[in-house]
């Protein structure tokens, strides 16, 4: 009897062994086939690659002004701190109205037209928006990324290269 009482904890113990493997095993597949950053980094490199053409054409520092249509306060600071971290180290100072941020973050604003800056990159999904706003600004269109970026810039002041904005 005590022959069998020994098999079978050895078994029993084996049996533990297995499903412990098992179970570290399924878990480091899950951590290789899922990464949580995953999305989150394709979306950072979709903007890298969206953004990157306006680059040449911002100053190296400084402020830079950052407009949108985007009513959805979520959507408006994900599209303004992935600029941000895209055009770091500028800083990207919002021109005109932004949504309430609930969470109550510091985001730098241009209170009024003496302050803001004269290049503004605007990222609106509604084109009659961006008209409205251009024209209320007295704002060049620079360039042109896709069917909603743009690079702005305030009719008569200069650019970082010192020319004047016409």
């Amino acid at each position: 009897m005590r022959i069998d009482r020994q098999r079978l904890q050895t078994a029993g113990l084996l049996i533990a062994l297995l499903f412990l493997a098992l179970s570290s095993l399924r878990s480091l597949q899950q951590m290789i086939v899922h990464s949580p950053n995953g999305p989150f980094s394709d979306e950072i490199a979709l903007y890298e690659r969206r953004a990157a053409p306006l680059r040449a054409l911002l100053p190296a520092s400084g402020p830079v002004g950052y407009m949108s249509d985007r009513d959805d306060t979520s959507d408006f600071f994900r599209g303004y701190y992935m600029l941000r971290y895209v055009y770091a180290p500028l800083s990207l100072v919002v021109v005109g109205d932004m949504p309430y941020d609930t969470h109550g973050s510091y985001v730098p604003t241009a209170s009024d037209t003496a302050a803001t800056p004269a290049l503004i990159v605007g990222d609106f999904h509604d084109r009659q928006r961006m008209e409205a706003r251009r024209a209320s600004l007295d704002l060049v269109v620079v360039a042109q990324v896709d069917d909603a970026l743009f690079l702005l810039c305030r009719r008569g002041a200069r650019d970082p290269q010192g020319a004047i904005c016409r």
